[in-house]
């Protein structure tokens, strides 16, 4: 009798490990599915006023601020059409109502928000604004092209509000939010190669995410991308101000290594040497120097300049 219990024990520990392991297994084609319900902390200046959740952990948060937590329900599932191994979102509800549109391939386009690949590692609970009712929801985008964005949306009650989104992720090191309004974060600029800077936006009297526009940016030094240094290698008239009017810098070509401390993301780009020498170059459609009234490709102007693949 003992054995027979022995091995009945035996048994069912067996089968109840079985389902343990079917239970916490990844469904690689789903995402969220099975659901682990969880109040979130609160979004405040101590964690950044960013909080990251796990696709299918649900969320339990006031949204609103009416005193009442709202539940938010987000999964992923495979992406059609996709061998990349990417995701498209699947379910997102908030107390029982359902926004995503799934049977599309942007489920949340009807809404305004253009995402393609959500990361499928985390999605956000913002506070943009701690003077205001509302934390906000965030979805980060990989993006067709791998232009990482994040997208963002309100819940006021009554339905999900898409309010726009910004480059980068808010898991990035050069993403901050100073719950005044003002979101920061890495984005492309848009002249003569591909560099970046951090850029800023803020919540308008609307409640939309608009960019602020500021008179110079600094790029943020692309040593990383493991690239030769650009070299000058034609003879170009820069100017003392940004202005054509201006007084006139002849720059010689030479092998000495050039940089660009700032630019107005328009027209304009400072050009430094490394014997000091300075002065701005005027830019047209992107990537056309003019100099001496001519329009010399920047290609033919400075050697290794970055292009992304």
């Amino acid at each position: 009798m003992k054995s027979l219990l022995k091995g009945c024990l035996t048994l069912l520990l067996i089968i109840a490990a079985a389902g343990l392991t079917s239970c916490v297994a990844k469904d690689e084609n789903n995402i969220g599915d099975d659901k682990n319900n969880q109040n979130i902390d609160l979004p405040t200046e101590e964690n950044g006023y960013i909080v990251k959740v796990v696709p299918g952990e649900t969320a339990i948060i006031d949204l609103n601020g009416d005193g009442e937590d709202e539940i938010i329900n987000y999964t992923l599932m495979s992406a059609a059409n996709d061998n990349n191994g990417n995701y498209t979102v699947k379910n997102l509800s908030i107390s029982g109502e359902e926004y995503a549109r799934a049977s599309d391939d942007n489920p949340l386009i009807y809404l305004g928000a253009s995402i393609y690949y959500p990361d499928d590692q985390w999605y956000f609970i913002v506070d943009i604004d701690t003077s205001d009712d509302y934390k906000e929801l965030a979805i980060a985008d990989i993006g067709a092209s791998e232009d990482l964005t994040t997208s963002y949306f309100r819940y006021d009650g009554e339905g999900l509000e898409y309010i726009g989104y910004i480059t980068g992720f808010p898991a990035d090191e050069t993403y901050s939010m100073d719950g005044k309004g003002t979101i920061k974060s890495q984005g492309r600029l848009d002249l003569l190669q591909y560099w970046t800077t951090v850029f800023a936006w803020e919540l308008s009297s609307e409640g939309k995410l608009a960019t602020v526009e500021e008179d110079l940016y600094t790029p943020i030094s692309y040593d990383y991308y493991d690239k030769e240094p650009v070299i000058l290698k034609e003879e170009i008239t820069a100017y003392a101000e940004m202005d054509l009017n201006s007084k006139e810098i002849l720059m010689e070509p030479s092998e000495e290594e050039i940089s660009f401390p700032l630019t107005d993301n328009k027209n304009w780009v400072l050009m430094s040497k490394a014997d000091g020498t300075q002065g701005w170059i005027y830019i047209e459609d992107r990537q056309n120097i003019i100099s001496a009234n001519k329009k010399l490709p920047c290609t033919d102007v400075f050697d290794n300049l970055y292009f992304a693949d």
